[in-house]
């Protein structure tokens, strides 16, 4: 056996030389298998298990109007609670601009994005409640104001 065979295999008993074992390849893989799972879970629509109008929904969740009333006026006020969010958050990102804080910009931006998103999602429950009409269209509730 020669120097450099013998050093190789006393080194490869001492240090793990495989670098597959290094780097990790299976939990990677394991990991990017995961991601894909929660990728397709994300943008999968979730079809409607029942096709029921307003009043079979309301006497099969067992809804007075009271209740109905009660819920459009806490959605409404979650519709002005995210507005007033989305105008505070676009405001602090004009002002971060000003200061030129380009990462809390990007993140002012996302957050106002998200806010107004959960003000469209509120007034468009408020308009079915108010509408007493499941399944409306965007262009519905946009034709209505």
């Amino acid at each position: 056996m020669g120097f450099w065979q013998t050093t190789g295999r006393v080194m490869g008993q001492i240090v793990d030389v495989r670098v597959d074992k290094w780097v990790g390849f299976d939990r990677i893989r394991m990991a990017m298998g995961e991601i894909g799972k929660m990728t397709r879970t994300i943008t999968t629509i979730d079809q409607a298990t029942r096709e029921e109008t307003f009043e079979e929904a309301v006497k099969r969740l067992n809804l007075t109007d009271a209740m109905i009333e009660a819920q459009k006026r806490q959605f409404s006020i979650l519709v002005y609670l995210f507005l007033a969010a989305a105008i505070f958050i676009f405001c602090y990102g004009t002002y971060l601009a000003y200061i030129h804080n380009w990462n809390g910009v990007i993140l002012s931006i996302a957050l106002t994005a998200f806010s107004l998103a959960q003000a469209f999602r509120y007034d468009f429950w408020v308009y079915q409640l108010t509408k007493k009409k499941l399944g409306c269209t965007i262009q519905e509730w946009w034709h209505s104001s």
